[in-house]
C-alpha cells in the first residue's frame, strides 16, 4: 500500500489585518481630502473664523494621523491596532447616520461611509482576523 503525503501550506500572509490596513489609510487619506478641502473652501469666504477653521483643520489633522498609526500597527500585526480601529470604524457610522438623512450626494457620501465602516468592523471582528495578530 502506497503511501500519500499531504503538506498543509500556511498562507503566512496577513490578508484580514491587510484589508483593515488599506481601510485605515483610505480613511486617512480621506480626512487629509477633509483638511484641503475645508482649507480651499475657506480661502474664497471672506467671512472665516480663522481660529475655528484652523482648529478644526487640527482635529481633521490629528484624526488623520490616527488613523495612519493604526494603519501601521495593523500593517505590523500589532493587536494594540484593533481596538483603536474599531473604535474608529464605530464612529464613523456615527457620522454616516446623518449624512444618510440629507439629500443629494449626502446620502451617497453617508451610505459609502457606513459601508466602509461596517466592513471594516466586521472583518476587524472576525475570528480569521483575530488569528492573524501576533
Amino acid at each position: 500500500m502506497k503511501r500519500t503525503t499531504v503538506a498543509i501550506v500556511s498562507n503566512s500572509r496577513p490578508t484580514m489585518l491587510l484589508w483593515l490596513a488599506v481601510i485605515a489609510i483610505a480613511e486617512a487619506i480621506a480626512l487629509l481630502a477633509v483638511v484641503v478641502i475645508n482649507g480651499v473652501g475657506a480661502l474664497g469666504d471672506g467671512k472665516v473664523n480663522a481660529g475655528l477653521l484652523l482648529g478644526g483643520e487640527f482635529i481633521w489633522l490629528l484624526g488623520a494621523g490616527a488613523m495612519g498609526l493604526i494603519a501601521w500597527g495593523l500593517s505590523r500585526r500589532a493587536r494594540a491596532a484593533r481596538t483603536p480601529f474599531v473604535l474608529a470604524q464605530l464612529f464613523a457610522l456615527i457620522m454616516a447616520y446623518p449624512l444618510i438623512g440629507h439629500h443629494g450626494a449626502w446620502i451617497a457620501l453617508g451610505v459609502v461611509i457606513g459601508l466602509v465602516a461596517l466592513t471594516g468592523v466586521i472583518i476587524a471582528l472576525s475570528p480569521r482576523a483575530g488569528a492573524e495578530f501576533n
